[in-house]
């Protein structure tokens, strides 16, 4: 898929205007109380018959032999049940998941050389939230089956801004905090094909506006598990309801951000910077040893994503002007302009492919 120049810029200019001041790289002096909100869309990833060979994968690449059989989701669960600090961290899950055959017997999980007590999600045909104890996952709310077909009724759009607003809008106004961070889990194609079971760039838009408008609260961090989605059109969207975005302009691994790392980092009360040095120094580390994937992933400040989208303006403005006046050659210059871009996600169809 090839990227727009323009998403390097965003990088460089978030890069430009990050803070060497000593005291933002070092842990908070006062707890701060932070809420996690994760909203996993359950993959054929999380079948334990698949998660056997995903598990080998993935201990090649440094995962431990405790991931055997449990999925990417179930095993990040895993991860932060046993790193929670309850005195400075809430983390409330919702799940659900379109694919067929989701639900699992106690017998088909030991088969696949899991626990069962410590398989956690085994029915993914029902909505529902969760929330992360060090004693386990507490259900909270049932939310009853997801819609499937288009046009299906008395069931839940997980792919809907409204089914994704109530639930931002739910996390923040009952586990209420310092700071909040959103984290977004399932497959995902980047600026065309959406996050998902088919959230768009103006369902996700019209989610986080639901959320600000009930509860006039931003999020310190929005961050994608999930492939391809560290593009600028999705920053752009976002850029209102956040100070940084995290995601990959890459297809990344089965197991794409190790959470029980980022949560003993918030349990330890490190800053929101520290935090995202944290995401992104995990996730290389991982991906390094694999060398299937390239190892990509970036943080932006979205307080930059303005700037950038003027530029592209009056960039688009002047193209457009010279398209008038020579259209070949600018036709030509585009081209070749968008041919040294770099290409991502492989057999995905990007703008530039439109």
């Amino acid at each position: 898929m090839k990227k727009y120049l323009f998403i390097l810029f965003a990088f460089i200019i978030a890069a430009g205007c990050s803070n060497n001041d000593s005291s933002s790289n070092s842990s908070t002096s006062a707890s701060v109380k932070t809420t996690v909100l994760m909203y996993i869309v359950g993959t054929d990833y999380e079948v334990p018959e698949n998660a056997k060979v995903f598990f080998q994968n993935s201990y090649n690449a440094g995962i431990k032999q405790d991931a055997l059989g449990y999925g990417p989701a179930n095993y990040m669960i895993k991860g932060m049940i046993e790193n929670i600090n309850h005195e400075n961290t809430n983390i409330i899950i919702q799940t659900s998941s379109k694919e067929n055959n989701m639900k699992w017997t106690d017998s088909e999980i030991s088969a696949a050389g899991a626990d069962p007590e410590k398989f956690y999600i085994k029915d993914w045909s029902q909505a529902a939230r969760w929330q992360i104890k060090n004693t386990g996952i507490e259900k909270i709310q049932d939310l009853g089956n997801v819609c499937i077909n288009q046009g299906d009724t008395n069931c839940i759009n997980i792919a809907s801004g409204d089914t994704i607003g109530d639930f931002l809008t739910y996390g923040i106004q009952n586990y209420q905090a310092d700071r909040y961070i959103v984290i977004f889990f399932s497959h995902a194609g980047g600026t065309i094909v959406g996050f998902g079971s088919g959230a768009t760039l103006p369902e996700m838009q019209k989610a986080f506006n639901k959320a600000k408008t009930a509860t006039n609260k931003e999020f310190d961090i929005i961050g994608f598990a999930a492939c391809l989605m560290g593009t600028a059109e999705w920053m752009h969207y976002l850029s209102d309801y956040g100070k940084y975005y995290v995601a990959s302009e890459e297809s990344e691994f089965e197991f794409p951000w190790l959470l029980g790392d980022i949560t003993k980092a918030i349990a330890q009360n490190k800053t929101t910077e520290q935090l995202l040095e944290t995401i992104t120094s995990t996730y290389y580390q991982y991906s390094a040893r694999n060398g299937s994937v390239s190892t990509n992933i970036s943080a932006v400040d979205l307080k930059q994503v303005k700037a950038l989208g003027s530029a592209l303006d009056r960039l688009s403005n002047k193209i457009a002007e010279d398209y008038v006046s020579n259209p070949a050659k600018t036709f030509n210059n585009l081209y070749v302009a968008f041919s040294r871009a770099n290409s991502y996600g492989k057999g995905q169809v990007g703008l530039y492919d439109l």
